[in-house]
């Protein structure tokens, strides 16, 4: 094998690596204010996006009540007067090949400041991608871990 063609060959090879790699990308991240005591937040309510059609405030307050909160979930105007707070999220999809939920983020506010105490975050690109069940689990897994960290 030539010279030329061996380093066409490793460039080539470089390249896609370099390409591939970054492709596969991922981060979570979670912001809590201490002030508010997660423990105290027992009743919450989920809201819909008015554009997703995908179900994802269904899939947050399961998990939520799995984790022993008392979840609804529906439109603003549906919450119960004892909630502790409003869950809210924004969720960014993308196509490659398939759609997939690239980022996720949700939001933990007072209801009645409307103040954000805490906010968690999920990103993930094509090649690591997981569900969104599983995106909704992380992200409430980074929260959790925020909230109880001392």
């Amino acid at each position: 094998m030539s010279l030329l063609k061996l380093l066409s060959k490793v460039g080539l090879l470089l390249l896609s690596i370099s390409v591939l790699s970054g492709c596969a990308s991922s981060s979570q991240t979670a912001d809590y204010d201490q002030s508010t005591p997660f423990s105290s937040i027992q009743n919450v309510h989920v809201q819909r996006q008015i554009n997703d059609q995908r179900g994802l405030e269904k899939l947050i307050a399961a998990e939520l009540s799995g984790r022993g909160k008392t979840a609804s979930y529906g439109e603003p105007n549906t919450m119960g007067e004892n909630s502790d707070a409003i869950v809210t999220y924004i969720d960014k999809w993308y196509w490659d090949i398939t759609n997939y939920l690239l980022e996720l983020t949700i939001f933990f506010e007072d209801p009645n400041t409307g103040y954000k105490f805490a906010e968690g975050r999920s990103f993930r690109t094509s090649l690591v991608r997981k569900s969104p069940p599983e995106m909704v689990e992380e992200v409430i897994d980074q929260v959790y871990l925020k909230a109880n960290a001392k």
